[in-house]
């Protein structure tokens, strides 16, 4: 599974529901400008040099990853607001305001260079520019939350395999 559906599963699985029904973004600001010295790198990282990095920012823009976090972020605020109704929501909106997209940007950042050559990441923003690219950018929150149902459907089935040996074997007892 791509690291990036990973990522965003992870990060929002309370708000895939709504996912789907929400109106299309505002179009993305321009790509952050980065400070070499908040790029957060690994012990052993080699710097990320200057084509590196707009390489990245570019395909973060072509990927849509921006827009997504943006989403995301306002999924789950809208969330917190429905679990914690008495919370006023100037409270919500000043929070939400100091959570910036370009901080998580940031983080991806040396991710993308440690993992991926400038070829790779030049390839990959060549499919995510072309047809086949912008329609998966744009099925992607579809794809995102039918695969989280799904594992979520085929981990309690694992779950329930595993007890049900256990039960067998004798390590748990039957309720």
């Amino acid at each position: 599974m791509h690291p990036r559906t990973l990522l965003a599963a992870a990060s929002i699985a309370v708000a895939f529901n709504a996912l789907s029904q929400a109106p299309a973004p505002a179009p993305a600001p321009a790509a952050p400008k980065i400070d070499s010295m908040r790029i957060a790198q690994a012990p052993g990282d080699r710097p990320i040099d200057s084509a590196t990095a707009s390489a990245i920012l570019h395909l973060f823009e072509t990927m849509g990853i921006r827009r997504n976090f943006d989403k995301m972020l306002g999924m789950v605020f809208d969330n917190y607001r429905v679990s914690m109704p008495s919370v006023p929501p100037e409270t919500w909106d000043e929070m939400r305001k100091e959570i910036k997209t370009d901080d998580v940007i940031t983080m991806l950042l040396p991710i993308y260079a440690r993992n991926l050559s400038l070829a790779d990441i030049q390839s990959m923003d060549a499919f995510f520019s072309s047809s086949a690219g912008k329609h998966y950018v744009d099925a992607e929150p579809q794809i995102l939350q039918q695969t989280m149902a799904a594992s979520q459907a085929w981990g309690m089935e694992i779950g329930k395999k595993v007890v049900e040996q256990l039960k067998m074997k004798g390590y748990v007892k039957s309720s």
